[in-house]
């Protein structure tokens, strides 16, 4: 059953386009052309460089439907060009170029169709083409079909005219490439290839000033927008076995037809950046991969419910760009459901499966939130955290070998002079101390992770430390990075604290290690950056005690004998 913009479409054509009555023969009987009745049309032609040229002039002050039938096969017409008469009210030329029914009549070349002088409206009701059509330019007030049984590669646009309209109805190339591209100041019903729809050297450019039904090739390279003017929303895009390659920039992922599948379906890669100012509700689905360094970026919400299908489904392996909802930080939700391969992210926003078992990238709702599984080294409050020897030492740290970097959703930036955090040196009692600014340093990497450096003159201590994002009205914090000109709110601590050990680079060691540091999270008990009778004398009062949190110096669950032997090996060693 055809949609109701369809029908209404058809019937705006039926409309303009009057029965035919009169036909006349010319260019050796090689078509003819008619015309409706009460319509004055007249004819010329002359050989162009690749096919016939066809001069038609419609006069008189009522509308006229005009038809060119074509007798002979495989006929090639280089261009046509129309002269439509100043409009008296509604004054509209109309038409049609087929080959003649029930003849043996065929188009084997059609390059261009155009208005070359007065100002009435040109409406293209079809183009039928039994092969390829451009290249050339097709431009009109108004287009119904345009259909070739081989490749499209001419330009085709609309205008607005004395009665307005602009649209488009139905592109197709049935046997080959749509390697032109669509400027239409209305709506597209549909553009469908069977082969590419542009090409890698030559992107194919299509904007509208309202919908787009439908964007459908084999692979896809083209720039997209349905915002121009008033702009509308893309229904469908989809490649029937390749890649998206280019940009796209839409209000809604939306359809006007319910109980239909719609969306993006890219079967290969998106390498694009999509742009959505609006919502979607509709699908997105990568048979692929999200390119690295490409986003999709959501101004509004994903929405799936019981009207809504706004999903997104990527294949394993393949969220390797970001994906980005409420950008515009105008408190839009996400309540659809993200699968990548068979792994479902829960819970949303901040989903606890790592970047890198999904492909790098990430799918972040702004404000951005802190990425507990991208951490490095994992938090001590993550159930994944290694064993406390594992964690990195304070010789890698310094040379950057092993950094600790903090994770986030999306793509992040220092705000104001300073390093936008707090870093808290923990004792096993539990005491906290703020570690000095001078002591520490911060960058943004890889555009979501913010790693800590040391500084030569302080190096960093062996120890447990505590990382807090410092708020909004601090005069450095850490913001979300949409860009310049988009908001910029700060990001939000998704769960506890970050949380790591620095060990000594000795710490596995049997013999002393020279240069060793004076804090040690291990005997250091006071934190009082060294270790010394103090430290004796509240170890033995824990360890009196039974007190693991204090006393139990190499991690096994209780306090014993060796735990008085590992206290001394370290104290002996200045604490490390």
């Amino acid at each position: 059953m055809l949609k109701p913009q369809v029908m209404v479409f058809l019937t705006f054509i039926l409309i303009v386009q009057r029965a035919f009555g009169q036909c006349q023969t010319g260019c050796n009987s090689d078509f003819e052309v008619c015309q409706s009745s009460g319509s004055t049309v007249s004819f010329s032609c002359a050989t162009g460089a690749d096919g016939v040229v066809i001069s038609i002039q419609a006069t008189g002050t009522v509308s006229a439907s005009v038809a060119v039938n074509v007798f002979v096969p495989n006929y090639r017409i280089e261009r046509i060009e129309m002269t439509c008469p100043n409009p008296i009210g509604f004054n509209v030329v109309t038409l049609t170029v087929r080959p003649k029914p029930g003849t043996s009549g065929s188009i084997a070349r059609l390059g261009s169709v155009r208005k070359v002088s007065g100002t009435g409206d040109l409406v293209i009701a079809l183009l039928d083409v039994q092969g390829n059509i451009g290249p050339g330019n097709i431009i009109a007030n108004a287009i119904g079909t345009v259909e070739a049984d081989g490749f499209i590669n001419s330009d085709i646009t609309t205008t607005i005219g004395n009665g307005d309209y602009g649209m488009v109805g139905s592109i197709r190339a049935n046997g080959g490439a749509f390697l032109g591209s669509v400027y239409a100041d209305g709506r597209i019903q549909r553009i469908i290839a069977s082969g590419p729809v542009g090409s890698s050297s030559d992107w194919a450019e299509i904007y509208s000033s309202s919908f787009i039904e439908i964007i459908q090739g084999s692979t896809i390279y083209a720039e997209i927008d349905t915002t121009v003017g008033s702009g509308g929303n893309l229904w469908s895009l989809r490649t029937t076995s390749g890649n998206f390659v280019g940009s796209l920039q839409t209000k809604n992922l939306l359809s006007a037809v319910s109980g239909s599948t719609f969306g993006i379906d890219v079967v290969g890669d998106i390498d694009a950046d999509v742009t959505i100012t609006g919502s979607v509700l509709e699908p997105i689905v990568v048979g692929s991969t999200l390119r690295a360094n490409r986003s999709i970026t959501i101004a509004g919400s994903v929405i799936d419910d019981a009207t809504n299908d706004g999903r997104i489904t990527i294949a394993s392996g393949g969220l390797g760009g970001l994906i980005v909802m409420n950008a515009a930080n105008n408190s839009s939700g996400w309540n659809g459901a993200a699968t990548i391969g068979t792994v479902t992210l829960s819970p949303l926003p901040a989903y606890a499966q790592a970047s890198s078992l999904l492909g790098g990238g990430a799918i972040g709702l702004v404000p951005f939130r802190t990425y507990d599984a991208d951490n490095a080294p994992l938090s001590l409050t993550n159930p994944n955290a290694p064993n406390w020897r594992d964690y990195p030492t304070t010789d890698t740290l310094l040379a950057g070998t092993e950094p600790v970097t903090l994770g986030f959703y999306g793509k992040v930036k220092k705000v104001g002079t300073g390093s936008g955090i707090t870093v808290n040196r923990i004792s096993r009692s539990g005491i906290v101390g703020e570690m000095p600014l001078d002591f520490f340093t911060t960058s943004v990497v890889n555009d979501r992770f913010l790693r800590l450096g040391t500084t030569p003159q302080a190096p960093a201590s062996p120890g447990y430390y505590q990382v807090i994002l410092n708020p909004a009205t601090a005069a450095s914090h850490i913001a979300t990075d949409l860009g310049s000109g988009n908001p910029s709110p700060v990001v939000i601590q998704a769960g506890d604290p970050y949380e790591f050990i620095l060990n000594h680079p000795c710490v596995d060691e049997i013999t002393p290690c020279s240069n060793y540091s004076p804090f040690c999270f291990l005997v250091d008990i006071d934190l009082d950056g060294d270790a010394d009778s103090d430290d004796i004398t509240l170890f033995f009062a824990a360890w009196e005690a039974g007190d693991t949190g204090h006393a139990d110096i190499d991690l096994d669950g209780d306090t014993d004998s060796d735990d008085t032997l590992s206290f001394f090996y370290w104290w002996d060693r200045g604490g490390c």
